[in-house]
């Protein structure tokens, strides 16, 4: 058996067409060519990268990696409820809204931890104008109506910089919280290395290792100049036992990174 991901060092499903890691290689290895990285960790992402896309591209190697891998256990249980079950066939652009519950396996009500950490960095910058911001809005306060009372819950903002909406702490006026996040504008460019690290500071006030501390980052786009910072964040939180979780709006943010950041809390938190 295989404890190697060269699939997930490439950010790709197991069932990636030859297309797709192509395409995934090519994308992180410009990302994470030390010539073009300023980051210490670059040149070891950058081998990882390379080694993964010289094995799966390879068909001889890669039927011989995929044969010993490790079995897939989901993480997560996924219920979809969509608005409509079946679309007309029309020259028309049709909107279809998608409810997606997501429910570790075996967990209950009673098994659930005795309490979650969580921050809500939410983008506020213009590209989130509109329709995005209001997307936005509804996921967060759907967020927020699912804590319990014991639950922690800190709302930062951001944009060019970043600040705390709601400080870390119990969910006391819910009808507030929601209020707040209501009036949310947008306006000046993107910074996400800002709202994360008003989050991670947010969580780490009120984590203990019998909660579930997590920072949900929730943007549309692309960070500019601190991809390297936010990766340096990542690790930190790792070791600090904090997850972090990317939603991204529309199809115009930055996967490959995100997934990055993700995969870096994940192998940390997994051992």
């Amino acid at each position: 058996m295989s404890d190697i991901d060269y699939y997930g060092w490439l950010g790709v499903p197991r069932d990636a067409s030859l297309e797709d890691i192509r395409q995934a290689y090519r994308q992180l290895a410009r990302q994470f060519h030390p010539d073009a990285h300023p980051d210490v960790q670059a040149p070891q992402e950058f081998l990882h990268v390379k080694k993964a896309y010289e094995v799966l591209s390879n068909p001889q190697q890669k039927s011989t990696y995929d044969a010993r891998l490790l079995p897939v256990v989901p993480l997560v249980n996924v219920t979809p409820i969509y608005s409509a079950g079946k679309l007309p066939r029309i020259n028309k652009t049709q909107l279809v809204y998608a409810l997606v519950e997501l429910q570790a396996p075996g967990v209950t009500e009673e098994s659930a931890p005795s309490a979650l950490n969580v921050s809500l960095v939410i983008d506020c910058s213009t590209s989130m104008k509109g329709d995005r911001i209001e997307t936005v809005k509804v996921t967060a306060i759907e967020i927020i109506r699912k804590l319990r009372p014991q639950d922690i819950l800190s709302i930062v903002t951001f944009s060019d910089c970043a600040a705390v909406l709601l400080p870390a702490g119990p969910r006391s006026d819910a009808r507030k919280v929601e209020t707040s996040i209501h009036v949310l504008g947008t306006g000046g460019g993107t910074k996400i290395f800002q709202g994360l690290k008003a989050g991670y500071d947010e969580v780490q006030k009120c984590a203990t290792s019998s909660s579930v501390n997590h920072i949900i980052l929730l943007t549309d786009g692309y960070t500019y100049g601190d991809e390297a910072q936010c990766l340096s964040l990542a690790k930190i939180a790792q070791e600090q036992g904090i997850g972090f979780s990317g939603l991204g709006v529309r199809s115009e943010w930055n996967d490959a990174f995100m997934r990055i950041a993700s995969l870096i809390v994940l192998k940390g938190n997994l051992g």
